[in-house]
């Protein structure tokens, strides 16, 4: 059951609701079958899912947010302690719009990423 299962985590100062997560995610995910919330404690829940094609989903839509905080997710690994996972970097798109044509290269967009992060 391992392989249908994620490791999310809210990155919120406030205080989460495993009631509250369980229902509002949910919803938004629209998953077919059976799903089970677990609360692990420091914002994280284990996230339990019937099927593979769920777990796909919800991985393949991220960044999620829950509350107007990033939802942070991870493939759980057997060999790995949840304790020992690690939320640091989350993948993200990021697009500009309107700019100029003459700044549509590969350089300002190394430019650009380089100013708001690790890429």
């Amino acid at each position: 059951m391992v392989k249908h299962c994620i490791v999310g985590r809210v990155l919120s100062e406030n205080n989460v609701s495993n009631e509250a997560f369980r229902v509002t995610m949910s919803q938004i995910w629209r998953l077919e079958g059976c799903v089970c919330f677990k609360e692990l404690g420091d914002q994280c829940f284990l996230i339990e899912l019937q099927n593979m094609a769920n777990k796909d989903k919800i991985l393949s839509g991220r960044p999620w947010f829950f509350d107007r905080s990033l939802l942070t997710l991870l493939e759980v690994d057997e060999a790995v302690s949840i304790n020992a996972l690690h939320f640091g970097f989350k993948a993200f798109w990021v697009q500009l719009h309107n700019l100029p044509l003459a700044t549509m290269t590969e350089e300002v967009g190394e430019q650009f990423a380089a100013s708001i992060g690790h890429v």
